[in-house]
Protein backbone atom coordinates (compact mmCIF):
# COMPACT_ATOMS: atom_id res chain seq x y z
CA UNK A 1 0.00 0.00 0.00
CA UNK A 2 1.36 3.69 -1.29
CA UNK A 3 2.38 5.76 1.65
CA UNK A 4 1.12 9.16 2.10
CA UNK A 5 5.40 9.87 2.23
CA UNK A 6 6.65 13.10 3.94
CA UNK A 7 4.25 16.01 4.47
CA UNK A 8 5.71 18.64 6.56
CA UNK A 9 4.28 22.28 6.60
CA UNK A 10 5.53 24.95 8.65
CA UNK A 11 2.14 26.94 9.04
CA UNK A 12 4.41 30.23 9.23
CA UNK A 13 5.53 29.67 5.73
CA UNK A 14 4.26 31.82 2.57
CA UNK A 15 0.92 30.95 1.44
CA UNK A 16 2.03 29.51 -2.12
CA UNK A 17 4.76 27.10 0.08
CA UNK A 18 1.78 25.95 1.97
CA UNK A 19 -0.76 25.29 -1.21
CA UNK A 20 2.17 23.40 -3.20
CA UNK A 21 2.02 21.27 0.00
CA UNK A 22 -1.81 20.39 0.09
CA UNK A 23 -1.17 19.58 -3.72
CA UNK A 24 1.37 16.97 -2.97
CA UNK A 25 -0.59 15.56 -0.07
CA UNK A 26 -3.47 15.05 -2.05
CA UNK A 27 -1.95 13.52 -4.73
CA UNK A 28 -0.47 10.65 -2.19
CA UNK A 29 -3.74 10.93 -0.37
CA UNK A 30 -5.77 9.54 -4.05
CA UNK A 31 -2.99 6.46 -3.74
CA UNK A 32 -4.05 4.65 -0.96
CA UNK A 33 -4.77 1.44 -1.27
CA UNK A 34 -7.70 -1.16 0.27
CA UNK A 35 -5.38 -3.14 2.78
CA UNK A 36 -6.62 -2.50 6.30
CA UNK A 37 -3.91 -4.52 7.85
CA UNK A 38 -1.05 -2.58 6.20
CA UNK A 39 -2.66 0.33 6.50
CA UNK A 40 -2.67 -0.32 10.58
CA UNK A 41 1.25 -1.13 10.38
CA UNK A 42 1.70 2.20 9.04
CA UNK A 43 -0.75 4.44 11.39
CA UNK A 44 2.18 4.99 13.50
CA UNK A 45 4.22 6.94 10.49
CA UNK A 46 1.41 8.73 9.37
CA UNK A 47 0.36 10.05 13.07
CA UNK A 48 3.70 10.90 12.83
CA UNK A 49 4.08 12.70 9.52
CA UNK A 50 0.61 14.41 10.05
CA UNK A 51 1.65 15.39 14.02
CA UNK A 52 2.63 19.14 13.29
CA UNK A 53 -0.53 19.72 11.15
CA UNK A 54 -3.64 18.14 13.21
CA UNK A 55 -1.54 18.47 16.10
CA UNK A 56 -1.81 14.84 17.37
CA UNK A 57 -0.58 14.33 20.63
CA UNK A 58 -0.14 10.55 20.37
CA UNK A 59 -1.13 7.60 18.56
CA UNK A 60 -3.38 6.18 21.33
CA UNK A 61 -5.50 9.56 20.84
CA UNK A 62 -5.13 8.68 17.30
CA UNK A 63 -6.89 5.76 17.25
CA UNK A 64 -9.49 6.58 19.52
CA UNK A 65 -10.67 9.60 16.89
CA UNK A 66 -10.27 6.64 14.00
CA UNK A 67 -12.68 3.99 15.95
CA UNK A 68 -15.28 7.06 16.43
CA UNK A 69 -14.69 7.68 13.17
CA UNK A 70 -15.44 4.66 12.51
CA UNK A 71 -18.82 4.08 14.31
CA UNK A 72 -19.94 7.21 13.26
CA UNK A 73 -20.09 5.59 9.56
CA UNK A 74 -21.53 2.99 10.82
CA UNK A 75 -24.51 5.02 12.30
CA UNK A 76 -24.77 6.99 9.42
CA UNK A 77 -25.13 3.77 6.78
CA UNK A 78 -27.70 2.74 9.31
CA UNK A 79 -29.53 5.59 8.97
CA UNK A 80 -29.71 6.18 5.17
CA UNK A 81 -30.98 2.34 5.14
CA UNK A 82 -33.83 3.55 7.33
CA UNK A 83 -34.24 6.59 5.25
CA UNK A 84 -34.14 4.73 1.98
CA UNK A 85 -35.84 1.90 3.03
CA UNK A 86 -32.71 -0.73 1.86
CA UNK A 87 -29.12 -1.57 2.53
CA UNK A 88 -28.06 -1.63 -1.18
CA UNK A 89 -29.20 1.54 -1.77
CA UNK A 90 -28.17 2.95 1.45
CA UNK A 91 -24.93 1.98 -0.02
CA UNK A 92 -25.69 2.69 -3.02
CA UNK A 93 -26.27 6.59 -1.61
CA UNK A 94 -22.68 6.74 1.03
CA UNK A 95 -20.39 5.92 -2.35
CA UNK A 96 -22.12 8.84 -3.96
CA UNK A 97 -21.87 11.12 -1.13
CA UNK A 98 -17.95 9.57 -0.85
CA UNK A 99 -17.30 10.87 -4.50
CA UNK A 100 -19.38 14.07 -4.28
CA UNK A 101 -17.14 14.87 -1.39
CA UNK A 102 -13.63 13.76 -3.50
CA UNK A 103 -15.17 16.81 -5.65
CA UNK A 104 -16.04 19.58 -3.49
CA UNK A 105 -14.95 21.82 -0.84
CA UNK A 106 -17.81 19.84 1.08
CA UNK A 107 -16.46 17.25 3.58
CA UNK A 108 -18.26 14.01 4.16
CA UNK A 109 -20.15 14.37 6.79
CA UNK A 110 -21.89 17.52 6.15
CA UNK A 111 -22.89 16.48 2.59
CA UNK A 112 -24.14 13.35 4.20
CA UNK A 113 -25.98 15.75 6.68
CA UNK A 114 -27.54 17.87 4.05
CA UNK A 115 -28.41 14.50 2.75
CA UNK A 116 -30.41 12.93 5.01
CA UNK A 117 -32.56 16.33 5.54
CA UNK A 118 -33.32 16.04 1.84
CA UNK A 119 -34.20 12.17 1.40
CA UNK A 120 -36.44 12.78 5.09
CA UNK A 121 -38.25 15.55 3.30
CA UNK A 122 -38.94 13.48 -0.22
CA UNK A 123 -36.09 13.52 -2.08
CA UNK A 124 -35.39 10.15 -3.80
CA UNK A 125 -32.13 8.52 -4.18
CA UNK A 126 -31.90 8.64 -7.52
CA UNK A 127 -32.58 12.96 -7.25
CA UNK A 128 -30.79 13.73 -4.02
CA UNK A 129 -26.76 13.66 -5.11
CA UNK A 130 -27.86 16.11 -8.33
CA UNK A 131 -30.12 18.14 -5.88
CA UNK A 132 -26.83 18.50 -3.46
CA UNK A 133 -24.85 19.59 -6.92
CA UNK A 134 -27.37 22.53 -7.10
CA UNK A 135 -27.66 23.29 -3.75
CA UNK A 136 -23.79 23.18 -2.90
CA UNK A 137 -23.17 25.38 -5.84
CA UNK A 138 -25.43 27.98 -4.05
CA UNK A 139 -24.34 26.96 -0.86
CA UNK A 140 -20.09 27.83 -1.82
CA UNK A 141 -21.09 30.90 -3.52
CA UNK A 142 -22.65 32.71 -0.61
CA UNK A 143 -21.02 30.85 1.85
CA UNK A 144 -23.70 29.42 3.97
CA UNK A 145 -24.13 26.10 5.39
CA UNK A 146 -25.01 23.07 2.88
CA UNK A 147 -27.36 21.48 5.41
CA UNK A 148 -28.53 25.05 6.15
CA UNK A 149 -29.90 25.54 2.86
CA UNK A 150 -31.04 22.01 2.03
CA UNK A 151 -33.37 22.18 5.14
CA UNK A 152 -34.88 25.15 3.55
CA UNK A 153 -35.22 23.47 -0.08
CA UNK A 154 -36.46 20.30 1.32
CA UNK A 155 -38.97 22.40 3.76
CA UNK A 156 -39.93 24.22 0.76
CA UNK A 157 -40.87 20.35 -0.95
CA UNK A 158 -43.05 19.06 1.93
CA UNK A 159 -45.14 22.81 1.66
CA UNK A 160 -45.66 22.40 -1.91
CA UNK A 161 -45.12 26.26 -1.76
CA UNK A 162 -43.02 29.15 -0.99
CA UNK A 163 -44.11 31.67 2.01
CA UNK A 164 -42.71 34.85 2.47
CA UNK A 165 -40.48 33.57 5.18
CA UNK A 166 -38.62 31.36 2.23
CA UNK A 167 -38.33 34.38 0.23
CA UNK A 168 -36.90 36.06 3.26
CA UNK A 169 -34.85 33.39 4.24
CA UNK A 170 -33.21 33.07 1.19
CA UNK A 171 -32.41 36.26 0.54
CA UNK A 172 -31.40 37.11 4.09
CA UNK A 173 -28.72 34.94 2.72
CA UNK A 174 -27.28 36.28 0.07
CA UNK A 175 -29.34 34.21 -2.83
CA UNK A 176 -31.19 36.52 -5.20
CA UNK A 177 -34.27 34.19 -5.45
CA UNK A 178 -36.87 36.98 -6.07
CA UNK A 179 -34.96 37.83 -9.38
CA UNK A 180 -34.30 33.85 -9.68
CA UNK A 181 -38.48 33.54 -9.91
CA UNK A 182 -39.09 36.34 -11.76
CA UNK A 183 -36.59 35.41 -14.41
CA UNK A 184 -37.88 31.80 -14.59
CA UNK A 185 -41.49 32.83 -14.50
CA UNK A 186 -40.96 35.53 -17.07
CA UNK A 187 -42.58 38.55 -14.84
CA UNK A 188 -41.05 41.30 -13.83
CA UNK A 189 -39.60 41.50 -9.47
CA UNK A 190 -41.96 43.50 -8.08
CA UNK A 191 -44.86 40.68 -8.78
CA UNK A 192 -42.89 37.86 -7.13
CA UNK A 193 -44.04 38.83 -3.55
CA UNK A 194 -47.96 39.01 -4.31
CA UNK A 195 -47.70 35.75 -5.92
CA UNK A 196 -45.93 34.01 -3.12
CA UNK A 197 -48.60 35.75 -0.80
CA UNK A 198 -51.70 34.25 -3.20
CA UNK A 199 -50.18 30.72 -3.35
CA UNK A 200 -49.09 30.61 -7.20
CA UNK A 201 -45.75 30.04 -6.83
CA UNK A 202 -44.95 26.21 -6.00
CA UNK A 203 -41.87 24.11 -5.38
CA UNK A 204 -41.79 23.51 -9.11
CA UNK A 205 -40.95 26.89 -9.62
CA UNK A 206 -38.32 27.27 -7.02
CA UNK A 207 -36.76 24.24 -8.33
CA UNK A 208 -36.50 25.95 -11.68
CA UNK A 209 -35.22 29.19 -10.46
CA UNK A 210 -32.05 27.59 -8.18
CA UNK A 211 -31.68 25.33 -10.98
CA UNK A 212 -31.36 28.32 -13.47
CA UNK A 213 -28.76 30.02 -11.01
CA UNK A 214 -26.16 26.60 -11.60
CA UNK A 215 -26.97 26.44 -14.90
CA UNK A 216 -24.08 27.78 -17.46
CA UNK A 217 -23.44 31.44 -16.96
CA UNK A 218 -26.13 31.29 -14.01
CA UNK A 219 -24.89 33.75 -11.12
CA UNK A 220 -23.26 30.44 -8.75
CA UNK A 221 -22.72 28.00 -11.98
CA UNK A 222 -19.27 26.06 -11.15
CA UNK A 223 -18.87 27.92 -7.70
CA UNK A 224 -18.05 24.57 -5.64
CA UNK A 225 -15.48 23.89 -8.46
CA UNK A 226 -13.86 27.46 -7.72
CA UNK A 227 -13.52 26.83 -3.98
CA UNK A 228 -12.37 23.55 -4.54
CA UNK A 229 -9.50 25.11 -6.12
CA UNK A 230 -8.61 27.50 -2.96
CA UNK A 231 -6.12 27.07 -0.04
CA UNK A 232 -8.83 26.27 2.40
CA UNK A 233 -10.79 24.27 -0.38
CA UNK A 234 -7.60 22.01 -0.70
CA UNK A 235 -7.21 21.73 2.73
CA UNK A 236 -10.97 20.70 3.20
CA UNK A 237 -10.41 17.93 0.88
CA UNK A 238 -7.15 16.63 2.27
CA UNK A 239 -8.98 16.56 5.90
CA UNK A 240 -11.93 14.65 4.43
CA UNK A 241 -9.38 11.71 2.69
CA UNK A 242 -7.53 11.16 5.95
CA UNK A 243 -11.19 10.64 7.58
CA UNK A 244 -12.31 8.12 5.03
CA UNK A 245 -8.16 6.70 5.21
CA UNK A 246 -9.22 6.29 8.83
CA UNK A 247 -12.96 5.27 8.62
CA UNK A 248 -11.72 2.18 6.61
CA UNK A 249 -9.18 1.39 9.03
CA UNK A 250 -11.69 1.91 12.04
CA UNK A 251 -13.92 -0.81 10.72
Amino acid sequence: MASLGTLSVDIGARTNKFTSALNAAQARAASFGKSVTSALSRLGSVGGEMGQLLGVASIGAAAVAVVKLAADAETLNTQFRVLTGSAEAASAVMADIQKFAADTPFESMEIADAAKKLLAFGSSTDTVVNELRMIGDIAAGVGVPLTDLSEIYGKARVQGRLFAEDINQLQGRGIPVVQALASAMGVGEDKIRGLVESGQIGFPQLQQALAGMVADGGKFSGMMDEMGQTTAGRFSTLTDNFKQLATQIGA
